[in-house]
């Protein structure tokens, strides 16, 4: 089976879906999974017989993660006045509104009342009257509520898939601090991530500071709705979260220095490994980023391995692992749209380039020239592959149409680098007073050109206008994106080329043992 790890996830993706959409009984789903298991002993055809037990184990997986033991907090009725004993697992958010401060906390529940439970909570502590940070066990007393939705915003399945199932809101007079802890490894790793982010507000100013916190820390909560609305607009929106982009920005970062101090090859993709792990805790270990991380990391491994033109597998892999992990991570628009970037960039990006190379470009004699125009070729037919690959699905989630990305893409995504290099180097170097004021006036140019850019292509005739598409039409789409590609590059034509030369191999062959028979 060629790209096993693709078809076990294709599978595994097919029983989430059934299951999520027909809702077979746990008894259907077992008596169905006896049947295959006892055909695998019978048939000799045994490859769709597992597909089939790897689809039904996608069911039963998304089956469990919609219900919730019976020791979850979640089981507890909706009260006020409750008090809940509880440990804080990820470090904490802290947004500032019209009615003052508040603190977003993701805790782990211990105690309510007096029953013990288990199980995650969000909780929303307003006006605080002090920090907390990752691993604080407190005693909070307040409000237990369900989740409800915002607008056409499914919130209850968005926390669903975090397993997150209630909310928590208290006043921060009634929030006791009981002790801290957590784990060591982490405690330090956090500690260190708010010094970094004190660091950058000490030395840039307010809204360079939190454009360069989202970039680099996904730190997002001191963002301005009008500074976001330029990014929509442009469709460039994903630079401000870390994301793919960001962890594959890193990596080159990483590689482009351990290169540099010539390290053996799989020395610096064991590095890079190593490095991004700690990057993705460091940034909050939010989904985005441990989804990202985690492509990220099957692609380098398999580069250790020297298996590096298995991107199609090693996509596979990293889905089917997420999946497993939480099969209802297939429904969020961060996990589809991660998935698609990376797929349309490997599969559209080279049959783009066939359409605009031209023979005269190729055979230019001025090595510089074309050097240039390839590589311009070569960045317009990946932001193109991406745009075309994900206009569809942000049109039905988001209905917004913004073809400018395209052309803004060929500028921020570059400047974006140079942001992230700065970034690092202006944190590397923070604690020596004779670089770091110097490396602060660099990073905040780039960040200023970086908001002039964007703004630069919202303001454009064109640039983004509503367009909403609907399920149906998303679908039409993408069958029509994909026909076009086989129309243009048809599989069969591949097939009957490399069986031609198989068979004119073969005749040689035979053609030189008769030769040699006759002498």
């Amino acid at each position: 089976m060629s790209l096993p790890f693709v078809w076990i996830s294709l599978s595994f993706i097919f029983g989430i879906i059934l299951s999520k959409y027909f809702h077979p009984t746990l008894f259907l789903i077992f008596l169905i999974a006896s049947i295959c298991g006892i055909s695998l002993f019978i048939c000799k055809r045994k490859k769709p017989i597992f597909l089939i037990l790897i689809a039904l184990t996608g069911a039963f997986a998304c089956r469990s993660s919609l219900s919730y033991p019976s020791g979850n907090i979640a089981n507890f009725s909706p009260a006020s006045n409750i008090h809940i004993t509880a440990t804080i697992i990820k470090p904490p958010i802290e947004k500032s509104t019209s009615r003052g401060k508040k603190a977003v906390l993701i805790l782990r529940a211990e105690k309510v009342e007096e029953s013990k439970v288990g199980g995650l909570f969000r909780a929303t502590i307003h006006t605080p009257h002090q920090s907390y940070l990752y691993g604080d066990r407190l005693l909070l007393k307040g409000k237990l509520y369900r989740p409800y939705n915002f607008g056409e915003f499914d919130y209850k399945k968005y926390l669903a898939s975090r397993r997150i199932y209630c909310l928590f809101s208290a006043k921060g007079r009634n929030v006791e601090k009981l002790s801290s802890g957590g784990n060591l490894f982490f405690s330090f790793l956090f500690h260190f991530r708010t010094v970094l982010l004190n660091s950058i507000d000490k030395n840039l100013s307010p809204q360079k500071a939190v454009l360069l916190k989202a970039i680099l820390l996904g730190e997002r909560s001191g963002i301005s709705p009008q500074l976001k609305k330029i990014f929509i607009d442009t469709g460039t929106i994903h630079i401000l979260s870390i994301s793919g982009l960001h962890i594959g920005i890193i990596v080159s970062i990483f590689l482009l220095f351990f290169k540099f101090l010539r390290l053996p090859y799989k020395t610096n993709y064991l590095l890079a490994i190593i490095l991004i792990i700690l990057y993705a805790f460091l940034s909050g270990a939010r989904v985005p980023v441990v989804r990202a991380t985690i492509i990220a990391v099957v692609i380098l491994a398999g580069r250790l391995l020297n298996r590096p033109s298995a991107i199609y597998n090693s996509l596979g892999f990293a889905a089917f692992l997420i999946l497993a992990v939480q099969p209802l991570y297939l429904f969020d628009v961060g996990f589809q749209l991660s998935f698609l970037c990376v797929f349309f960039i490997v599969y559209l990006t080279p049959k783009i380039e066939k359409i605009f190379f031209k023979e005269k470009i190729l055979r230019s004699k001025k090595i510089n020239l074309k050097k240039i125009l390839s590589f311009a070729i070569r960045s317009l037919s990946a932001s193109l592959a991406v745009w075309l690959g994900i206009f569809p699905l942000l049109s039905y989630y988001f209905n917004n149409f913004t073809p400018i990305t395209v052309l803004a893409n060929l500028i921020v995504v570059p400047l974006l680098f140079f942001v992230v290099a700065g970034g690092f180097s202006f944190i590397l170097f923070t604690p020596i007073p004779a670089v770091s004021p110097f490396l602060g006036i660099i990073e905040g140019f780039l960040l200023a050109l970086l908001v002039k850019a964007v703004s630069f292509f919202s303001n454009l005739p064109f640039a983004h206008f509503h367009f909403s598409l609907t399920l149906l039409g998303m679908i039409t789409c993408y069958f029509f994106l994909f026909l076009f590609t086989l129309l243009n590059n048809p599989p069969m034509a591949d097939c009957r080329e490399v069986a031609f030369n198989g068979v004119k191999r073969k005749f040689s062959r035979s053609l030189h043992f008769a030769k040699k028979r006759k002498r």
